[in-house]
């Protein structure tokens, strides 16, 4: 277990390795947040309107919390196996004493730990500065389909690239 949270440890510093791009890409963020928060804002400039179902304080909840869903779910080290595959560096790490998987999985718990605490940080001064109406979700039933599914879509994110490298397995 040791050698592991060494490995998150090693990877979350990693993430600081290229300062100026981590914090070109959180800019990066936090502009494409403040661009879809306007357009809808507009569209909902007045506030009895609704489109489909959804009112002002739905659709400005679902472009904060599609801030923290991204970094839950689309953060990930893992994109580097094919990188490490077409490289050659993957004889190296099939030859140390870790589980190739358990490997991936801790370098991509590491990225998604950083990313969420920054998307937290982000949304809680966004949301500070431009004080949006926000809809909670007071169905259980609902709630914990939710969390079903994040969890389902994260697995599926980091398996498709861990596993989506070796499509020859399954077709043999």
């Amino acid at each position: 277990m040791r050698k592991y949270w060494q490995i998150f440890k090693v990877s979350f510093n990693q993430e600081f390795a290229y300062r100026f791009n981590f914090l070109m890409w959180r800019v990066r963020n936090v502009i494409q947040i403040l661009v879809i928060f306007s357009f809808w804002n507009t569209i909902f400039s007045n506030s009895s309107q609704a489109f489909f179902g959804y009112d002002r304080a739905k659709i400005l909840t679902y472009v904060f919390g599609i801030l923290i869903l991204r970094a839950i779910v689309l953060s990930s080290r893992a994109v580097d196996v094919a990188g490490e595959i077409s490289s050659g560096n993957l004889t190296n790490l099939l030859l140390k004493p870790v589980s190739y998987f358990k490997y991936w999985f801790c370098r991509d718990i590491s990225s998604k730990v950083l990313n969420i605490g920054f998307s937290a940080v982000e949304i809680f001064l966004l949301y500070l500065w431009l004080k949006p109406p926000l809809y909670f979700q007071g169905d259980p039933l609902v709630l914990i389909l939710f969390l079903v599914s994040l969890v389902l879509a994260v697995l599926l994110f980091f398996c498709n690239f861990v596993f989506g490298q070796y499509d020859f397995f399954f077709y043999a």
